[in-house]
């Protein structure tokens, strides 16, 4: 628990990285108007272009209207992109409910780790993201492409961690969270894709914000 503790702190120091990225970009934009207002078109295109990779980072940010999974999605979309990944997802869910956030940390992290692993293996990486809501339940699907290779114990699943010390640990701790939470998790997969099903209940909610890719 004292590691998902400092995981959490780290996304969160994350997230608070991407927000002052933001407001030093607004300020950049206000430097390029100044240029192009004065006529210095050559001052204004080398500015943009010494800026380029910090507006490509911030046009890639995804706002859910739930802060855990912004900073969390957020983050696995930076080390997707790190490593050629292409990640889908279509979300629709309140911008709160009463999952706590530390419980969501662990299910999402665990689950994008699993799933960024896993595609290291094969040459096509992609993984879909889905979240919404489904009879006052959470609805979380992780697909991802895989080589097909399926590591069981005792009728458990592995996790495809290179590091043999800790396989199974991710998935066992989602498991827990889970079960706490009076969840459910199925597992399917086929020779190329493995998808992970989550449904959670929580209370009542109206409000909710959509975004896909």
């Amino acid at each position: 628990m004292q590691l998902q503790t400092q995981h959490f702190k780290e996304l969160s120091a994350y997230n608070q990285e991407i927000r002052s990225i933001k407001h030093d970009l607004k300020n950049h934009i206000s430097m390029i108007r100044g240029y192009l207002q004065n006529n210095q078109i050559n001052n204004a295109l080398d500015y943009i272009n010494r800026f380029d990779e910090n507006i490509q980072q911030i046009s890639s940010l995804v706002f859910t209207g739930n802060n855990t999974v912004d900073i969390l999605l957020n983050q696995k979309m930076f080390l997707a992109k790190q490593n050629n990944i292409r990640l889908d997802y279509n979300i629709l869910i309140p911008n709160q409910f009463d999952i706590p956030d530390l419980d969501l940390c662990i299910i999402l992290s665990n689950l994008f780790d699993n799933s960024i692993e896993a595609t290291s293996k094969v040459d096509d990486k992609y993984i879909e993201l889905k979240m919404n809501i489904y009879k006052e339940q959470l609805f979380i699907s992780l697909s991802n492409s895989f080589d097909g290779s399926v590591k069981q114990s005792s009728n458990q699943f592995l996790s495809l961690k290179n590091d043999k010390n800790t396989h199974g640990y991710g998935i066992n701790n989602v498991k827990r969270v889970i079960d706490k939470l009076h969840g459910t998790i199925t597992f399917q997969y086929d020779e190329n894709n493995f998808t992970v099903n989550i449904l959670m209940p929580i209370a009542k909610t109206n409000q909710a914000y959509q975004i896909n890719k």
